[in-house]
């Protein structure tokens, strides 16, 4: 399913980062898409796939590599629309994080404290406190 609206926002830059209306994705702003194949989980990473839907992210599928878009805030089934937040603080009552660590994505969209070592890594952001993660996305780079 096509979400023109979003399509039509969407461009990449000299460096294939995707912008949205030609801003970075870690401008602190929040958009919406609808969700793809299967739905996506709630406080996961997710990235905009071939279809323009939004998908769970993954460390370890190279083809997410530079598409990660922000966190899901909610569980939604596939073709519902889905909250992103692309920067800022995500409080997550669940979370275990450890401060002033640094964050990335991990397997299934999760954020994880150990860089991934293969597929690719990217720096999602910095805990504030045990329930709080300061999104901030970095660059992604692909591991060999």
């Amino acid at each position: 399913m096509i979400n023109p609206e979003l399509l039509s926002k969407l461009t990449l830059d000299s460096n294939g980062q995707i912008l949205i209306e030609g801003k970075k994705i870690n401008d602190n702003q929040t958009y919406y898409n609808v969700a793809g194949l299967g739905g996506v989980i709630q406080y996961t990473f997710g990235y905009i796939s071939n279809a323009n839907t939004i998908m769970t992210a993954s460390s370890n599928n190279i083809t997410h590599c530079g598409k990660v878009v922000g966190i899901i805030l909610e569980n939604k089934n596939e073709g519902e629309k889905v909250e992103i937040i692309t920067g800022g603080e995500v409080v997550n009552p669940n979370w275990s994080l450890i401060s002033g660590n640094s964050y990335y994505i991990g397997l299934g969209g999760d954020a994880t404290n150990i860089a991934p070592t293969i597929g690719f890594v990217q720096k999602i952001g910095i805990a504030k406190n045990s329930n709080t993660l300061v999104i901030r996305l970095e660059q992604p780079i692909k591991l060999m």
